[in-house]
């Protein structure tokens, strides 16, 4: 069985995060006190592609926004590692630059690591 594993893109994910968001009447600061954190900076460069929730933050929000973590995250599709064909399309643009391979290898582990089915990704 060959090893699969997804591209996240992260303008998308900030604009899906901004989306959840105002489905579920929610602002910055609600989500900032949910949080605990100190000041929004984090949630405005999730909601900017800058970055990406760290796993723990995404399965919080996953839950104050009432989905799964696999419907915040926007992907590009499925990318073989261990063979021939690498499909990175999206690759290169805002977001992409520093950690988002650490971010897909990561998401890879964490996916087996739970048993996450391929398809629901």
């Amino acid at each position: 069985m060959k090893s699969l594993c997804i591209s996240i893109r992260s303008a998308e994910t900030g604009e899906r995060i901004k989306q959840l968001m105002e489905e579920n009447g929610y602002t910055v600061r609600d989500i900032q006190q949910a949080m605990g954190f100190e000041n929004p900076q984090a949630i405005y460069k999730w909601m900017s592609g800058k970055n990406l929730p760290s796993l723990d933050n995404l399965l919080i929000l996953s839950r104050l926004l009432h989905t799964h973590m696999e419907d915040i995250l926007v992907v590009d599709g499925d990318m073989e590692i261990n063979g021939r064909n690498k499909r990175t399309a999206g690759t290169g643009g805002k977001g992409s630059a520093g950690g988002g391979n650490r971010v897909n290898r990561l998401l890879c582990y964490v996916q087996e690591y739970l048993g996450i089915p391929k398809s629901r990704i």
